[in-house]
């Protein structure tokens, strides 16, 4: 029975029972009960750190790290090569008390144990001394600062000189006091009340790994998944049937080109070609290149409005026409192919949004390449409230 012909029948069965017993109270059905409301999107507040390597084993080779750190037992360490981070990956995530890795073309993660999870916790913690000082314990020891770790050991900082309010090293020493990994020679921001790093050299015990130019460090705000490889994701939520997984988006250069009001999927790709043939050799001289994903904005209809065109990193000088975008928080979730993006997958990601930050305009990305294109990512993404 529908939901208007259930009341109706009540009511009937009601006045029957009045009309044949009218001593009698007639004995009614409790109300049916209202949907329970979808639960609250459990949304985790942290920071996220984005940076250029320089590995000495490799100098030609651009990488890219991004740490990000929600509290104390939320944080995440990927490193990718190539100009954008996407031609490898390896990947560390802690939620609470477990630790998973991936490395280089694996899909399946591993949960690390034993002395491996301590050595990638140790790493974490080291990273998260970088862009969140106060958020340790520190105590005056051996002309420096000391922080304990539990049973993973301890962080020594040391200083130029004294008062100063940051230390120009970071080192984890083990248990047993032998030191393991640090950051060394650390450039600070001058003038700033809790100082941001600049740039800093990464070494494993007395050997230097990779040196490091800070790009830029920013509050973000991250659900519980984003700490969670991807295979350790449980299934749809009932509720919405869509998989919605945290996809923080870094600063980016970009330049937004308007379609036509009547463009649909394979227009709006073909035009993304048509640009991407025009500006690919514009922007060589100036050492430019295009990053290798399709990026479509679309309207509230989810209809293509605007190719966009991104960078594969952010120079100082922005060529014609092209924006520096602020990295912002951002939700997603994968498609099989451009003609399952539906009304549905976007009502499931704005219900992650929180309620007072400002919304962008939906948007999907795909990776670029030969054949058919097997999977979209549909986005929302927004600004925290000020």
């Amino acid at each position: 029975m529908d939901r208007l012909g259930l009341p109706l029948a009540l009511s009937a069965l009601a006045l029957l029972c009045h009309a044949l017993a009218p001593a009698r109270v007639a004995a009614q059905d409790p109300a049916p009960q209202k949907p329970a409301p979808p639960p609250t999107p459990q949304l985790l507040e942290g920071l996220e750190m984005e940076s250029a390597l320089v590995y000495d084993a490799d100098p030609l080779t651009p990488h890219v790290l991004r740490a990000s750190f929600a509290g104390k037992e939320h944080a995440r360490w990927w490193i990718g090569a190539g100009p954008s981070g996407g031609e490898q990956r390896i990947l560390r995530l802690r939620s609470e008390a477990r630790v998973f890795a991936l490395e280089v073309g694996s899909a399946k993660s591993v949960e690390l144990e034993a002395a491996e999870r301590d050595l990638a916790l140790a790493q974490l913690e080291l990273r998260r001394a970088l862009i969140d000082y106060e958020g340790f314990e520190w105590k005056p020891v051996d002309g420096g600062s000391s922080a304990a770790l539990g049973t993973l050991g301890r962080l020594h900082a040391r200083f130029e000189k004294a008062g100063d309010a940051r230390p120009s090293e970071i080192r984890f020493l083990d248990p047993k006091g032998v030191l393991q990994d640090s950051c060394r020679g650390i450039r600070w921001e001058a003038d700033s009340a809790r100082p941001k790093p600049l740039a800093l050299e990464f070494w494993h015990d007395d050997a230097r790994v990779w040196k490091e130019q800070v790009k830029r460090v920013q509050a973000m705000t991250y659900t519980r998944d984003a700490f969670l490889p991807r295979d350790r994701l449980e299934g749809p939520t009932p509720s919405s049937g869509w998989r919605v997984l945290a996809s923080p988006s870094p600063e980016y250069a970009a330049r937004r080109f308007e379609l036509p009001r009547d463009a649909d999927w394979g227009s709006a790709r073909k035009e993304l070609d048509r640009l991407r043939a025009e500006w690919g050799p514009r922007l060589e001289p100036a050492g430019l290149e295009l990053e290798n994903r399709g990026t479509l904005e679309l309207d509230e209809e989810l209809r293509p409005r605007f190719v966009v065109l991104r960078l594969s990193s952010v120079p100082k000088v922005l060529p014609e026409g092209f924006e520096r975008v602020s990295g912002r928080s951002a939700v997603g979730t994968p498609l099989e192919g451009f003609e399952k993006v539906e009304a549905g997958a976007l009502r499931a990601l704005r219900e992650q949004v929180p309620a007072r930050a400002k919304r962008g305009a939906p948007y999907v990305r795909w990776l670029l390449g030969k054949g058919e294109v097997k999977q979209v990512l549909l986005l929302v993404a927004w600004e925290s409230a000020k």
